[in-house]
């Protein structure tokens, strides 16, 4: 399918247009994204990926792996999906901790599994950012353990957000 679409030689960012996937590039900016927790730039990315005609579920998909490699490592085993590249994904690291991995994951697999009888799957696909860099919007129990798990982590590296005085 590449092959024949491609003029000349078959290249990875030829490789991703055709079979509508992000590639690493996009995939690690807009994870990114989601571990600063900023849906502007989430959201900025994936309309640019959206317009060019990327497929929605390939873009969770790829997510989905990025989530996946940043936390099967942390249990001791390497073995990567090859979305990223290990110095990509040694940047976001620090970003996301094994609890907002798995909420990350939770909510890319609830949202790839509506797909199927969504009305309007760019919207769903657009929450569903929204979701994951905001966590704090949402109550249910992933979202809080992803929570104190940062704050948690924030506090074993010795970084403690200090509150300003109230004001008399």
């Amino acid at each position: 399918q590449c092959a024949s679409a491609a003029q000349g030689a078959v290249t990875v960012d030829e490789a991703c247009k055709v079979l509508g996937l992000a590639g690493a590039r996009q995939t690690a900016a807009l994870m990114e994204a989601v571990g600063k927790h900023d849906a502007a730039a989430a959201l900025s990315i994936f309309n640019t990926q959206y317009a060019e005609g990327k497929d929605l579920g390939a873009m969770l998909d790829e997510l989905c792996a990025v989530a996946r490699d940043l936390l099967i490592p942390q249990a001791g085993i390497q073995m990567i999906s090859g979305i990223c590249t290990p110095q990509e994904l040694r940047t976001l690291q620090p970003l996301l901790s094994p609890g907002e991995l798995l909420r990350i994951t939770a909510v890319l697999r609830d949202t790839a599994a509506g797909f199927n009888a969504s009305a309007n799957r760019r919207i769903d696909a657009e929450l569903c950012l929204v979701r994951l860099c905001e966590p704090e919007a949402s109550l249910d129990a992933e979202s809080l353990n992803a929570r104190l798990c940062r704050v948690e982590e924030r506090l074993a590296r010795g970084v403690v957000p200090v509150a300003a005085a109230p004001q008399q």
